[in-house]
């Protein structure tokens, strides 16, 4: 017969196995916004003053966190290991373009916030992350990290043991 101490800790863990995936992706997601934020908010305080300031940072904040995205939603998050070289190649500019456009749409809505309705610079960046953490996920999931279907000619996202 189990503990009853041992109950708790059971359904927890089977709860964060059922769950790997989308944990796994809060952790790296965590981590990367906390690198771009951090780098945001550092260089700020650099060019603090020049015109287009914050979006100067947040092209450099974003080189950053995007490199570090991407190998932590590879080989933590999505565990979408390549065949070889080319397909590493693919996935990193699939990664690349996805991240480029969601970038666009960050600057636009940095530049909607802080300009036009005088957001405080830090406050900005930080709705600015929530809008893109979210599409960057569904985006990754559905079309970066997939893996083609034993057929081959349909798509489907890695297993990831979350019972999706």
């Amino acid at each position: 017969m189990t503990p009853k101490t041992g109950k708790p800790l059971q359904k927890w863990i089977t709860y964060i196995k059922d769950r790997g995936e989308i944990i796994r992706y809060i952790i790296a997601g965590g981590l990367t916004t906390a690198i771009n934020y951090a780098v945001y908010a550092l260089a700020l305080l650099l060019v603090e003053g020049v015109p287009g300031d914050y979006q100067i940072v947040n092209a450099a904040a974003f080189i950053i966190s995007a490199a570090f995205a991407f190998v932590a939603n590879k080989y933590a998050v999505f565990r979408a290991p390549s065949a070889n070289a080319r397909e590493t190649a693919r996935q990193g500019g699939s990664f690349l373009l996805m991240r480029l456009v969601t970038y666009a749409l960050g600057a636009g809505l940095l530049a909607l916030l802080v300009d036009a309705l005088g957001m405080h610079k830090l406050l900005a960046k930080v709705i600015e992350n929530m809008m893109v953490i979210f599409l960057n996920y569904f985006i990754s999931k559905g079309f970066i990290f997939r893996r083609p279907s034993a057929a081959g000619d349909t798509v489907q996202t890695p297993d990831t043991g979350d019972g999706a």
